[in-house]
């Protein structure tokens, strides 16, 4: 059975253990896996992999929790962030899991956070920002809660306000076509759309 040599934390700004057995460098462990090793304790197979399990989840639990510092998540965009990284399915699941159980992975909140985000920013149809959360894979429920107050009369203009001022002096034709483009691009349908044009251009003369 092999025995611990050497326990040595490494630099930087995120350190590690690395431990030695039978004098060899054999893995690195996240340093809460590492907190009740110590030189001269035997390990067996079992207890090795069971060390490396439990590293490699703390690792994944912290690369999670940076990611989130910069904006939430969705379960589903946070578990493909991970299986990225290299971590495997499983612990990447058990990673999610356990910031769901926290409170800092919640599927509505990502949706209204994206919602919000879309209408501060960059205006878009309901139906739209629906299919960019299906994306995301947040569920047709969830996305029913968050979007169902959207008015798409209301996101069209606000959209089509800020491009009809880049349309300077186009004449009636070009300005229609244009921003009934842009529009389109955004998930309006036809209905939405041929009323914010009109209400734009009546606006300009």
């Amino acid at each position: 059975m092999p025995v611990i040599t050497r326990l040595v934390r490494t630099r930087g700004l995120y350190p590690r253990a690395r431990i030695y057995l039978d004098e060899g460098y054999a893995f690195s462990l996240e340093l809460e896996a590492a907190a009740c090793l110590k030189k001269e304790q035997y390990l067996s197979d079992d207890e090795i992999k069971s060390l490396k399990r439990a590293s490699e989840g703390e690792r994944a639990l912290a690369v999670a929790l940076r990611a989130l510092v910069r904006r939430p998540y969705s379960r589903w965009e946070m578990e493909q962030k991970l299986t990225h990284k290299q971590f495997t399915a499983e612990i990447a699941a058990d990673t999610v899991g356990k910031l769901a159980a926290r409170g800092l992975l919640d599927d509505v909140d990502f949706a209204r956070f994206w919602r919000e985000n879309r209408d501060a920013f960059r205006p878009r149809s309901r139906a739209f920002v629906g299919f960019e959360l299906r994306r995301k894979g947040v569920t047709v429920e969830d996305i029913k809660a968050v979007t169902a107050d959207m008015d798409d009369e209301t996101s069209a203009l606000q959209a089509g306000e800020k491009k009809a001022k880049s349309l300077g002096q186009a004449d009636h034709l070009t300005f229609c076509r244009r921003l009934g483009d842009y529009l389109r691009r955004r998930g309006y349908n036809y209905e939405v759309i041929q009323v914010t044009v009109d209400k734009l251009w009546q606006a300009r003369v």
